[in-house]
């Protein structure tokens, strides 16, 4: 066997040595996460059985009742707030849209005012271009 195979080879079993270590520390790996679920497991399981009391059912109750209430108060302040943000939203828009068509409304008369300056201009061109014209006209007729 030569140097350079033998190297080689070398290299392929360290890959493998290594490939081998990464997987037996992954197995370790899980195995200390499936330890570790399973003493929160138990310990949750103690604190549930700790917590067992005898309770008043007429507190319990009423207690309850109390949570309803607090929480349909609650649910009602929330619709108003939503109510009150969607009627501002609402409002916004429409203030929105009266800017858009103020805008519109102004560059269209901005446009039309922009056509009749350039109606206005040919016209005062044509005018003159008639004007020219005539003269030359004379002109020549006083030239003959």
């Amino acid at each position: 066997m030569t140097y350079k195979k033998k190297k080689k080879k070398k290299k392929k079993k360290k890959k493998k040595k290594t490939h081998y270590l990464k997987k037996k520390k992954k197995k370790k790996k899980k195995k200390k996460k499936k330890k570790n679920k399973k003493q929160k497991k138990k310990k949750k399981k103690k604190k549930k059985k700790k917590k067992k009391k005898v309770v008043d059912k007429k507190k319990k109750k009423k207690k309850k009742k109390k949570k309803k209430k607090k929480n349909m108060l609650l649910k009602k302040k929330k619709k108003k707030k939503k109510k009150k943000k969607k009627k501002k939203f609402s409002q916004e828009k429409k203030k929105k849209k009266k800017k858009k068509k103020k805008k519109k409304k102004k560059y269209y008369h901005k446009k039309k005012k922009k056509k009749k300056k350039k109606k206005k201009k040919k016209k005062k061109f044509q005018k003159k271009k008639k004007k020219k014209k005539k003269k030359k006209k004379k002109k020549k007729k006083n030239y003959y």
